[in-house]
């Protein structure tokens, strides 16, 4: 038997198991309705099925299941916060205010790896660009699914005595899509164009020809 004439038997064969099992088709425990059977499903997989979907799946075996409640966690000072969260709001703002007048040589001592205090920055910075009603979108191209939020003058250009007010000054923060973001720390990025709202003007990738007084300075980091 040949390629063509195998397929024709394996169709025909197919055909015959499909109108099978629609005389006597497997019904959803949960709403009652016949399994259908999907494209290059085999039936003798869909007759294992008992359920037609994981939503029903799921809606009968859940129940009487008891969820927990959704404020479960305690912050320090005893007000209850949901699961995730590590403090209420309330504490995380005066964090935020305590952070706000560290100076950077301070935090640096208090953490043991550059990736700690430079994290705690940067997610400063998020809160004060989020407080500070700018725009939610890429200063560049418009991207607002998630934009990042960039340093117009790099952390490591502030010296020790910096206060982290002064580093994440709203005047010193950019909304940037992930790669604006990218090209400005790597010096790929006119500042006085992406601060404009307009598409860059200048070859994307020629960073030689972008003066150094619009980009950032990668050479000293």
């Amino acid at each position: 038997m040949d390629s063509l004439g195998r397929r024709n038997f394996s169709s025909k064969r197919r055909a015959e198991e499909v109108s099978q099992y629609l005389l006597s088709p497997n019904f959803c425990k949960t709403c009652g309705l016949s399994i259908a059977i999907r494209k290059n499903q085999s039936v003798s997989d869909v007759r294992k099925k008992k359920f037609c979907s994981h939503k029903c799946s799921s809606t009968l075996n859940n129940r009487g299941t008891k969820r927990g409640p959704k404020f479960t966690n305690k912050c320090a000072c005893g007000t209850l916060i949901s699961r995730r969260a590590k403090r209420c709001r309330t504490c995380a703002d005066d964090n935020a205010n305590r952070l706000a007048k560290m100076t950077k040589g301070e935090l640096i001592a208090k953490n043991k790896y550059w990736t700690q205090w430079r994290n705690r920055i940067s997610s400063h910075a998020r809160i004060v660009y989020q407080k500070s009603g700018r725009s939610k979108k890429c200063a560049v191209c418009g991207y607002d699914l998630h934009i990042d939020v960039a340093h117009i003058k790099d952390v490591s250009d502030f010296p020790n005595s910096a206060t982290i007010a002064e580093i994440n000054n709203p005047s010193n923060l950019l909304g940037l899509c992930p790669n604006h973001h990218w090209e400005f720390d790597n010096g790929l990025l006119n500042l006085q164009v992406a601060r404009a709202g307009i598409e860059p003007a200048l070859p994307p990738y020629e960073s030689s020809v972008i003066p150094t007084s619009l980009s950032r300075d990668t050479s000293s980091q």
